[in-house]
């Protein structure tokens, strides 16, 4: 059982709450990238995830022998467009990353990027690819998972990561009505059906 906990739910209750003897493995969300391509340190969630919850989750995960990643997130065309049409930037984000999985204790990364045109998924690919050596030459059994959408773009993501050695694969489907509705257990990985004569 793979758990996501993100970083405005992350407090002692929740901590307490989790059920650590079900989970495998446990995702801190999220941390995301600079301009420079630098870790942004001046967002939420990576101040959770250095803070006293974060650490405190880490260091009980692993001591009940849950595996952490640290959630990797990049949202929007313009900002995925800057990312993969530089890879010195994305260099710059791999060595981030490494340092901050050492320094966290962490043993992967979960990469989540959304909102990202077909012209730049062979450059995703290469960095899901780059991203998982760059942690396997300080830990040989680092992981990177990827999470990608339930529609044709987020099957092809999905192939584009297996291929670069992806060890998990997140197709995110949600059972929900509207965009307001909580997710649920169940996932539609198709659009809704129409009927019609």
């Amino acid at each position: 059982v793979y758990g996501y906990l993100p970083y405005w739910e992350m407090s002692g209750e929740t901590l307490d709450f989790l059920d650590w003897n079900a989970l495998s493995d446990l995702g801190l969300f999220s941390v995301t990238w600079t301009g420079s391509g630098t870790l942004d340190t001046t967002q939420s969630g990576y101040r959770a995830i250095t803070g006293p919850l974060g650490r405190s989750a880490v260091a009980t995960a692993r001591a009940r022998g849950v595996r952490v990643e640290i959630c990797f997130t990049s949202f929007g065309y313009d900002k995925n467009a800057t990312f993969f049409g530089d890879p010195a930037r994305q260099e710059r984000t791999i060595s981030e990353l490494r340092a901050f999985v050492r320094e966290t204790g962490a043993q992967g990364v979960n990469v989540d990027v959304e909102q990202i045109r077909t012209s730049w998924f062979d450059e995703y690919g290469a960095f899901v690819a780059a991203l998982r050596a760059a942690l396997r030459t300080d830990d040989p059994s680092a992981t990177v998972s990827v999470a990608t959408h339930a529609n044709n773009s987020g099957a092809q993501m999905a192939k584009l990561a297996a291929d670069a050695g992806a060890d998990r694969i997140f197709i995110m489907g949600y059972a929900y009505r509207t965009g307001s509705s909580n997710p649920g257990a169940i996932a539609p990985l198709v659009g809704r059906a129409t009927t019609g004569g």
